[in-house]
């Protein structure tokens, strides 16, 4: 079961049982990636966001100029002088490695 494949039809299939408790309770942090936030990782996620955001784009046929489409989030980066929060940048930091697993995407490129 090492293909992205089988592992989603085995999540798949624990998602369609029926509970017998009623209710699922997660222990821990069950998304936690121990992976250290390195640039190379950022690098590949900041790739990765900017890629489905212009998937998303070209599905809804949105011709629109990059600042409408990406809005408020795409002007305040382009101001520059306004420091992102330091509690915005440890979520994206731990996000990555996160989001860039659970799409079956191996970031690491040979990397360990």
């Amino acid at each position: 079961m090492s293909a992205p494949h089988d592992r989603r039809a085995f999540l798949h299939g624990l998602v369609s049982l029926p509970l017998i408790g009623g209710s699922i309770t997660l222990i821990g942090n069950p998304t936690g990636v121990a992976e250290p936030a390195s640039d190379f990782l950022l690098e590949q996620d900041s790739t990765w966001v900017e890629g489905e955001r212009l998937r998303i784009a070209e599905a809804r046929h949105d011709t629109r100029a990059i600042s409408d489409l990406f809005g408020p989030a795409y002007e305040w980066q382009l101001r520059g002088c306004e420091a992102a929060p330091e509690e915005v940048r440890a979520r994206v930091a731990t996000r990555a490695a996160v989001v860039l697993s659970a799409v079956g995407c191996d970031w690491h490129g040979g990397r360990t």
